[in-house]
This record gives C-alpha cells, structure tokens and sequence, in this order.
C-alpha cells in the first residue's frame, strides 16, 4: 500500500542547486539572509535565521551559483523552527516577478533536455 503522505504531488519542475538568499520584510530595515533548498517557478522552501511575520511579504534576492540574481516579491505561507538556535524552514509563494526575473526563474526550473533522444 502506498504512503499518501509521501506521494509528491507537485508537478512543477524544480531547481535543486546552491542557492543563496536575501530577504527585507516590508516596512522592515533589516537582511535576513539563508539558502533555498527547493525552489519552483511558484515559490521556495528555505532556511533562515529567524521567524518572519506568517503571511508577510518580503522582497527576495535569489542567487544561484554562476547566475544572474533574480528579485521577487514572496508572501511568507509557512514557517517551522527546525533547529534550538531558532533556525527556520520558512515556505513562500511567489506574488510579483519583473519579465526578465519571471524568465530567469523559468530557464532555472525547467530541465535542460538537449542531451536527450527523442
């Protein structure tokens, strides 16, 4: 039988590499800054520092190795503390992208499949 609970449902294609990043919560001055650890043309699991406001967005600077920065606008969705030091998990979904940004995140996410036979 199997495990409902472990079944990936999504569908999207995902981007699993070294991926830094810069959060500033709206209204707020301060950098918080981690790495992505799954990231999807909709939005990114990441590890941070510290809570953020649930529901708050947030300007994102994502930088992959080797790539151009891309700037997003992220509402926060989900967070858990994983770790004693206050280390978090944080979820959040993508609500505004600039065309050049929404293109860099697109060519990261989708599967380079040149070397494949059709």
């Amino acid at each position: 039988m199997v495990d409902e609970r472990k079944v990936e449902r999504r569908t999207a294609s995902r981007y699993r590499g070294e991926v830094m990043l810069g959060l500033e919560v709206l209204g707020g001055d301060v950098l918080v800054e981690g790495h992505v650890e799954d990231l999807s043309k909709g939005g990114l699991r990441a590890v941070v520092p510290s809570l953020l406001p649930e529901g708050g967005r947030a300007f994102a600077v994502i930088t992959p190795s080797g790539e151009l920065p891309i700037v997003a606008m992220i509402e926060v969705v989900a967070q858990t503390i994983i770790a004693a030091d206050g280390t978090v998990e944080l979820r959040a979904v993508f609500v505004e992208l600039s065309p050049p940004n929404r293109d860099r995140l697109r060519r990261l996410c989708t599967p380079d499949t040149s070397g494949l036979a059709s």
